[in-house]
């Protein structure tokens, strides 16, 4: 029997060991005949991915896929919380710890409980995880393990730092460490291709293919890039330099493009002069109600 989220998670670029993992809960909740075998399948995970990596439609589809087989239940306004764990000091209170729990009892609703999905991202905390308000953290998010399963995420690449990281975590609860890759140049490419341009009626000519790959390469390497959300904007962008196209030619050439992309990227460089970033990575998509 086919399952249109796992085949969703299965389509994803660049996420092969969040596969590897989907995989293995799936083939977990077909052959165990244990409840609690298939439970014990689901550990709290460390996800270490780049801004802008689209970890709001992984979550998505990751706790959807878990709410369609039963794995794991969900109460609450929706599916999944995302939430950035800012750094307090410990000459400080930890108002964080704080905010996080109010924001947990606010997606109750008018329920008594909240279950679910929480992402959490803990970069300030990054060279911090020995403190004790880290540590109190990690027990909150211990002590609610049955009811909340919990991803942190991470947008560092130094190994030592994710190595460290992954030993205080896991010290206090099972935790599975994955490396999401973003998509290559070519891949976003076919992205905007088969999900904008072609459902539209449009094509791109091999110059327009050529400029557009260009133009992405240039903007992943932006310090101000945010991933799918600036994907999905140049897409938009293209379609509506198609359909102001005087001609209005079916076949999108690279005269078309030429002066939105120039415009694109001049503001990206205007806003890396800003140090303007994404610090999160996450992307706006609306948490799904149940």
């Amino acid at each position: 029997m086919t399952n249109e989220y796992y085949d969703a998670l299965m389509a994803l670029k660049g996420a092969d060991e969040l596969k590897d993992i989907v995989k293995s809960i799936h083939f977990l909740d077909k052959t165990a005949t244990s409840p609690s075998v298939k439970l014990l399948s689901i550990a709290n995970m460390l996800w270490v991915i780049k801004n802008g990596g689209g970890v709001s439609t992984m979550i998505s589809l990751f706790s959807d896929y878990l709410s369609s087989v039963g794995l794991h239940e969900f109460i609450g306004e929706a599916k999944f919380i995302e939430f950035k764990l800012g750094y307090n000091s410990p000459d400080e209170n930890f108002t964080e710890l704080k905010r996080l729990y109010e924001t947990i009892i606010k997606n109750t609703g008018h329920r008594y409980e909240y279950k679910g999905i929480l992402c959490v991202n803990i970069d300030e905390w990054c060279d911090k995880t020995t403190e004790s308000y880290f540590l109190d953290f990690l027990e909150f998010i211990d002590f609610n393990h049955n009811k909340i399963k919990t991803i942190f995420t991470l947008h560092l690449h130094d190994k030592r730092n994710i190595e460290n990281i992954e030993a205080v975590i896991s010290s206090r609860m099972r935790l599975e460490t994955i490396i999401i890759k973003f998509p290559e140049v070519s891949e976003l490419l076919d992205f905007i291709i088969e999900k904008y341009i072609k459902p539209n009626g449009f094509s791109l000519s091999n110059d327009a293919q050529e400029l557009l790959f260009e133009h992405i390469k240039s903007r992943m390497s932006c310090s101000s890039f945010d991933g799918f959300k600036n994907i999905e904007r140049l897409a938009e962008g293209i379609l509506l330099c198609a359909m102001k196209s005087k001609k209005r030619e079916k076949i999108i050439s690279a005269n078309i493009l030429s002066s939105y992309c120039e415009k694109h990227l001049k503001n990206t460089k205007t806003l890396n002069r800003l140090c303007i970033q994404n610090p999160i990575g996450f992307s706006f998509h609306e948490t799904k109600e149940q």
